[in-house]
């Protein structure tokens, strides 16, 4: 695996406000998986993209507290957010590919504002009377019941 950089560092990936350099971007490529004939072997396709959340000076404060909220399961422990992509036959085609989940990631970030969940209990709740939840939690404690007299496993039993 090798460290490439075919961008000149002067080019700019426009993500609504904010613009990523794309000499801020690591990009690596690997050899692809799956179906290719004999040249699978040698050709390096696969492209991994990766930056760091937390030094991306390049991103307001605001964009990247939300890109850590929005994005918390492809951000790793290093803090690297990392996209790759193996779509295609083609290097520069799959390098183009990361730079657009890239550049839609940090339009969902900046899209994102926070709501406030309620649990479906709490839903209930807000909505209904109080003989209503009553009647509810009876019916649920029935069900469960049925459920067991006939074998059926419950989210509760596991």
């Amino acid at each position: 695996m090798y460290v490439s950089r075919v961008f000149p560092s002067n080019l700019l990936l426009r993500a609504f406000s904010v613009k990523v350099p794309l000499n801020k971007i690591k990009l690596t490529t690997s050899r692809s998986s799956g179906p290719g004939g004999q040249s699978v072997n040698k050709s390096e396709t696969k492209v991994q993209a990766r930056f760091n959340v937390s030094q991306a000076t390049w991103m307001p404060e605001d964009v990247k507290d939300k890109f850590m909220i929005v994005h918390k399961n492809r951000i790793s422990q290093a803090g690297d957010y990392v996209v790759e992509s193996d779509e295609f036959s083609c290097q520069q085609d799959n390098r183009k590919a990361c730079l657009e989940k890239i550049n839609k990631a940090i339009k969902e970030a900046e899209k994102y504002s926070p709501e406030e969940r309620l649990s479906f209990l709490e839903q209930i709740e807000k909505t209904k009377s109080q003989e209503e939840i009553i009647n509810y939690n009876k019916r649920r404690r029935e069900n469960r019941r049925k459920l067991k007299r006939i074998g059926h496993k419950t989210l509760a039993d596991f």
